[in-house]
């Protein structure tokens, strides 16, 4: 019996239930629904089986994508196929059709992104469409959160019955448990969610964003306050939040183990990374039979450390022939913006396509917030090297608020140099001469930051 969440009337319900409790000899009554019956899976004493049981492994995917790709398929592409469909029979199905003929790991990247929204988008409406409109408002307003437990959603929501709303959300197959009991949304829900709730709600997200950032702030994590508070547009808000942080705690938050590349120790900040080139080879030359996420990993790392010599012409030698083949979408986005570093001074038509394309892929769920840091920097130095000040101090401005005054980080020394060098650039070097009074831009080129330190004199 299949889509058993249609059945509402009291009579039909009691039939089905008669009929699964009591089926004639012979007969095995199996009944499929997307969201389960409140109390079905206890009256009909029978087993469940939910999503997570149901979804492919990754030796049942790469089977499954080999046979529509031909054996011998990179490996590469298998593990990122699975990773976007977490195994879903339909997901893996409909990526097979969508990157069957990509050519190459940039169009098979493009077409997975794309292949993964619509699967996404697909998935929600057809989970939305078999909820009444108390739970589809609840599943709509709290995608805003990365962990939305009862009290989280209760303060977003402003509404009642967060707590049963939410044990309804997790028999709905939406949210599944994490680590250490918490709820959080399976597979590319989430996204999905926040799609929609921008298409049917764009006025109340801010607001929702709001008491999000509020919310956080009152639990002690700034981090996320500050994140939620520039998702609602209050970059002022956004800013005093990060200056709490930190002068409570000496920095905003890093990216986490699970945030960060395998294989790479997490860096919570720029200064985290290789001190020098040589330490950063070694990082890559541990790794020769890694993976390519690993590898892609310390590729990063040995460019950071190559930008920081100076030697542009070294960071786009060794970043260009290797972006094409990143699958990890975090060493993806920092390399395209090290590589947009490295060439604006001589390019910075070719730096800002680099870094828009960064910041887009920083934009991603599940992003640390290293990579949009990262990535609108670069923007700012390429925009800055094309003359238009105006968009550069735009972008230099959404890096410093996910930073904060970190004093000793590396991303906080850029921000710094290319303030003093845009007050430089609008003619008002008594501004760049304060910006580097007040910090030092460590973790910079040196020989840069000499020849801001002359031009500001």
């Amino acid at each position: 019996m299949d889509d058993a969440h249609r059945v509402t009337a009291p009579e039909s319900t009691e039939l089905l239930r008669a009929i699964a409790t009591a089926p004639p000899h012979g007969v095995r009554v199996v009944v499929a629904a997307r969201i389960t019956a409140d109390g079905w899976p206890d009256r009909l004493g029978a087993p469940t089986v939910d999503a997570d049981a149901l979804a492919f492994t990754a030796e049942e995917s790469t089977a499954v994508l080999e046979s529509a790709w031909g054996p011998g398929t990179d490996h590469r592409r298998l593990a990122q196929a699975h990773r976007t469909t977490g195994g879903w029979p339909a997901a893996v199905g409909l990526v097979t059709d969508a990157v069957a003929g990509a050519p190459g790991w940039r169009t098979f990247s493009e077409s997975l992104d794309a292949a993964a929204v619509a699967i996404a988008r697909r998935v929600a409406s057809d989970v939305l469409a078999g909820t009444d409109e108390d739970l589809r408002r609840f599943l709509l307003r709290t995608a805003t959160l990365r962990r939305p437990d009862e009290d989280a959603c209760a303060a977003v929501t402003a509404e009642p019955g967060a707590g049963e709303l939410l044990r309804r959300a997790r028999r709905s197959g939406v949210l599944t448990t994490g680590a250490g009991g918490a709820p959080v949304h399976r597979g590319p829900f989430r996204v999905a969610l926040r799609r929609l709730l921008e298409e049917l709600e764009p006025a109340l997200v801010p607001t929702l964003h709001r008491r999000a950032s509020a919310w956080s702030a009152a639990c002690g994590d700034l981090g996320t306050a500050a994140e939620h508070a520039t998702a609602a547009g209050d970059v002022l808000r956004a800013v005093a939040i990060a200056d709490a942080h930190v002068a409570h705690r000496g920095a905003l938050p890093g990216p986490g183990a699970a945030d960060a590349p395998r294989g790479v120790a997490p860096p919570a900040s720029a200064s985290a990374w290789p001190a020098d080139v040589a330490a950063a080879r070694r990082q890559l030359d541990d790794h020769p039979e890694a993976d390519a996420t690993v590898r892609g990993a310390a590729s990063a790392a040995l460019a950071l450390a190559l930008w920081r010599t100076g030697d542009d012409e070294a960071v786009r030698a060794h970043l260009e022939p290797r972006i094409g083949a990143t699958v990890d979408p975090a060493t993806r986005c920092w390399s395209l913006a090290l590589l947009a570093l490295a060439v604006a001074p001589r390019d910075p038509q070719r730096a800002e396509a680099l870094a828009r394309h960064a910041r887009r892929i920083s934009r991603r769920p599940g992003a640390t917030w290293l990579e949009p840091v990262l990535a609108h920097q670069a923007l700012a130095d390429a925009l800055r090297a094309r003359g238009d000040l105006g968009a550069a101090h735009v972008a230099l401005g959404e890096a410093a608020v996910r930073t904060g005054a970190v004093p000793g980080s590396g991303h906080h020394g850029l921000t710094l140099l290319l303030r003093a060098e845009l007050a430089i650039a609008a003619g008002d070097p008594a501004a760049a001469r304060r910006v580097l009074r007040d910090g030092d831009p460590v973790g910079v080129p040196a020989g840069r930051v000499a020849a801001t330190r002359a031009a500001a004199a």
